[in-house]
């Protein structure tokens, strides 16, 4: 069975990178002008949210080096997962085949917040952006 969740990680590609404080202001931030009020908690380098029986990972690392423990949890629980640095065509494309291939995995509302969180991170700039779901 497939858990609902979307994670995103942010692969620093320039220094200084930002915090997952500054992130999770950012994210707070942009959800305060939506109708979705999500709260994001943060115990270390994680930022977690939960909408509707939908996890919502969200994390910083300091190096690519990190990626490693990722896939393998993506792994574990069965999520696709590529490494590549995400991009509005390419999560727009993802997201359509998910629409098409498992149309009752996810709401309308769980794909716009996850859009919602790769527009917040994708802010930053100096972020490689890498998501599975």
């Amino acid at each position: 069975m497939q858990i609902k969740m979307f994670v995103f990680i942010g692969v620093p590609n320039s220094k200084p990178a930002p915090t997952t404080d500054e992130l999770q202001d950012q994210l707070q931030f942009q959800f305060s002008t939506t109708d979705k009020s999500l709260q994001f908690t943060k115990k270390d380098k994680l930022l977690t949210s939960r909408y509707n029986g939908v996890n919502y990972y969200v994390s910083i690392l300091e190096s690519k080096k990190e990626l490693k423990d990722w896939l393998q949890m993506a792994n574990d629980f069965e999520l696709s997962s590529d490494t590549t640095n995400l991009t509005e065509k390419a999560i727009s494309d993802r997201y359509n085949k998910l629409r098409i291939t498992k149309p009752n995995l996810y709401s309308a509302n769980e794909y716009s917040i996850a859009e919602t969180i790769f527009n917040a991170m994708k802010q930053f700039g100096q972020l490689e952006i890498i998501s599975f779901q």
